[in-house]
């Protein structure tokens, strides 16, 4: 095996464990993982306090909600478009704050994948090709990605939003008001 085979093998393989161990924070729902991040949305909004007891667990279209203890909740994004954002709802003195995080994995993950793909190409192009076309190619990708991670910010935003739409209408509907265009799937307590 060559240096250049030992090195694409060691990248696959890092970023394949960085996936894994971002769905594993997402299925088991760790909150000190899925609270570490870096904050992408954050509002202080009127929202109620749901009416479960703590490690209490739900889901609406778009997240997955735990109440983690008297005045605060976690949340996730369960559809896992691109990025795994995670956050945390907490009610304080008449106010409630939202934050939402694209946890530290996933931050890594997009690192890597920012190292990976341009290395890739250039090892590839330069070798059929010539190196100024590896080079190039090579920047190219790199500008590709950039643009793309860029893009999926403002998405993200708009997922943190309707999360925080949809759980207002869950929490909402458990106090006597219903929205009949709203699905929600209640999950029973650990």
């Amino acid at each position: 095996m060559s240096l250049t085979e030992e090195i694409k093998f060691l990248l696959i393989l890092v970023a394949v464990l960085l996936v894994v161990l971002e769905k594993f924070c997402g299925w088991k729902f760790e909150p000190k993982l899925l609270r570490a991040g870096v904050r992408v949305y954050r509002e202080t909004r009127p929202l109620p306090e749901p009416e479960m007891p703590p490690a209490s667990v739900f889901e609406t279209e778009s997240g997955r909600f735990e109440v983690t203890g008297l005045r605060q909740c976690i949340f996730c994004d369960k559809t896992s478009r691109s990025y795994n954002l995670a956050g945390s709802i907490l009610w304080e003195e008449g106010r409630t704050t939202v934050e939402a995080r694209i946890p530290f994995v996933t931050i890594l993950f997009k690192v890597a994948l920012l190292i990976v793909v341009p290395v890739m190409c250039f090892l590839w192009t330069s070798r059929h090709y010539g190196v100024t076309v590896g080079i190039v190619s090579a920047l190219t990708a790199e500008a590709a990605l950039v643009c793309y991670f860029a893009f999926s910010m403002s998405r993200i935003t708009r997922t943190a939003k309707r999360i925080m739409e949809e759980y207002e209408a869950y929490v909402t509907g458990q106090h006597g008001t219903t929205d009949s265009s709203f699905r929600s799937t209640p999950i029973t307590p650990h």
